[in-house]
């Protein structure tokens, strides 16, 4: 029981004086309801201005404050990393570059379909437009599916920000472990980072102590939970503090009312939040003018046409030939760890009992999880095949035949050691094509003995991962070229007659 507290998305004013600098886990996008204020972005050293309808995003951890001059108002809607991954597994920690204000009036259509999106989610929270969580859910996934596809970058992190990423793990540790006891000792053996290292990081890059984020982290979730109606004990215990009196003391000290006074205050507000002389026609505050507008030039009326009945019959007793099931060529069983689960190894025992596919694809054969290539502490390598063996030897139990992407790039040899996704993936060429080549080799000299050329003349192979992962921007069209090409001819010169296939594809539209 949650007491109605959404812990995946929220929407929140801002207005003059209250003080909005942070460095937190959720996406913030921004909308700009009336008046003017600064943007202060630490990482760019900036200041900008902004004003009424500008829309833009903080991203995840992305140290910036906001002042707004008096009688401003903003609405801020806040995404937690893990609602992003429930509707799109494969981004983790995305970062987007969406500021309105540093464009033209000319070039703000893409950003009115930003404003269009925003305005319909708030809509949908605002006035509860559905008693279904999917109307709500569908509306904020619509703004982030925009978010993403226009304006998701994958820049390379500067020198300035390497600290605060590496910060980053010790910070993630305490938003999914608040609630437990935390030193800096726990923080150090999950983060490998040194005790000293971590306290110095927090008053370098946050200005505040170790202690005193953990306490503040620990605030906003008991703030959250007051809002409800559990008891101040049940929300001291479930935020982390040793007592209701170290709550009450530590909510004193940082917001000067204790919990009561706050959760009598909201209860205020809420009885208030209606008030007639603040109310416009269509049952919104005034303040909310600039963004409802653009729901409203989103909605259309469309007139369906009536519907109409036709009548078809067929004759079946003359059958001219079977129909050919394509569908039932190949299933993709996603990444290739997740295939030695065995609850999913049960699943596709399952289906090809019912369907029989011919093939079972899988891809992340050489991502760091399958241990298939690793360096030492002292950069040693080891090649090592057994989970490999593993997950091969399953799939041809099933009767079916492995469909194998040769991708990504195990860490040890990547250029670039970067992750975008939530698994241990790198989207980088080899730092050295010559020890791909020798890679891929291996790995194919190792099947044949263990399975025999004729067998393999069965399989499919895919020399490396899909052509439009270069849009994210860590490998060049011609950086694909040549591991493609070295993996094609190190799987055609052990035999000729191997059939190779294009891998999947990340995106429907045409380039």
């Amino acid at each position: 029981m949650n007491d109605g507290v959404n812990t995946e998305f929220e929407f929140i004013t801002m207005k003059h004086g209250e003080a909005f600098k942070a460095w937190s886990q959720e996406i913030k996008i921004v909308f700009i309801l009336k008046g003017n204020g600064w943007l202060h972005m630490e990482e760019a050293d900036k200041a900008y201005s902004i004003s009424q309808e500008d829309i833009f995003v903080i991203n995840s951890f992305q140290m910036h404050s906001i002042v707004l001059e008096e009688n401003a108002l903003a609405i801020a809607l806040l995404l937690s990393p893990s609602f992003i991954v429930t509707f799109s597994p494969e981004t983790s920690n995305p970062n987007i570059n969406c500021k309105s204000f540093l464009y033209s009036e000319d070039k703000q259509q893409i950003f009115d379909i930003l404003r269009r999106d925003f305005a319909l989610a708030f809509r949908a929270w605002y006035k509860k437009e559905s008693d279904l969580s999917i109307h709500l859910r569908s509306r904020i996934i619509t703004l982030m599916d925009d978010l993403l596809r226009n304006f998701s970058k994958n820049k390379k992190r500067s020198g300035k920000e390497s600290g605060r990423e590496r910060l980053r793990a010790a910070v993630d540790y305490i938003h999914r472990n608040y609630r437990d006891s935390i030193t800096l000792a726990d923080l150090s053996s999950h983060t490998y980072l040194s005790a000293s290292y971590i306290s110095r990081s927090f008053q370098k890059y946050l200005g505040i102590s170790f202690t005193g984020y953990l306490t503040q982290v620990r605030l906003l979730h008991a703030a959250a939970l007051l809002r409800g109606e559990k008891t101040i004990t049940e929300i001291a215990y479930e935020s982390g503090f040793s007592s209701p009196s170290a709550l009450i003391d530590a909510f004193k000290q940082h917001n000067g009312i204790t919990p009561g006074q706050y959760r009598r205050s909201m209860g205020e507000m809420k009885r208030s939040h209606y008030q007639p002389d603040v109310l416009v026609e269509e049952g919104f505050s005034t303040s909310f003018t600039s963004l409802m507008k653009y729901a409203e030039q989103a909605e259309e009326v469309v007139t369906l046409p009536a519907a109409g009945t036709c009548e078809i019959s067929a004759n079946i007793s003359n059958v001219r030939c079977q129909l050919s099931h394509n569908w039932k060529i190949m299933i993709n069983a996603g990444y290739a760890r997740d295939i030695l689960n065995a609850s999913m190894q049960n699943q596709i025992v399952n289906l090809q009992k019912t369907v029989g596919f011919r093939y079972i694809r899988c891809k992340g054969i050489l991502d760091d999880d399958m241990m298939l290539y690793t360096s030492d502490f002292y950069g040693k390598i080891s090649v090592n095949y057994v989970y490999l063996d593993q997950l091969l030897d399953f799939i041809l139990s099933t009767g079916a035949k492995p469909m194998l992407e040769l991708g990504h790039m195990p860490s040890a040899m990547a250029k670039n050691r970067v992750q975008i996704f939530k698994r241990p993936v790198y989207l980088s060429p080899p730092a050295d094509i010559e020890q791909w080549n020798h890679l891929i080799s291996g790995l194919m000299e190792h099947l044949v003995v263990r399975y025999g050329i004729e067998e393999l003349k069965r399989w499919l192979f895919s020399p490396w991962i899909s052509v439009d992962l270069h849009l994210f921007g860590f490998f060049t069209l011609e950086d694909y070229a040549d591991v493609y090409r070295s993996s094609y001819r190190a799987i055609k010169n052990i035999c000729n007659d191997f059939k190779l296939c294009g891998s999947g594809c990340t995106s429907t539209s045409s380039q």
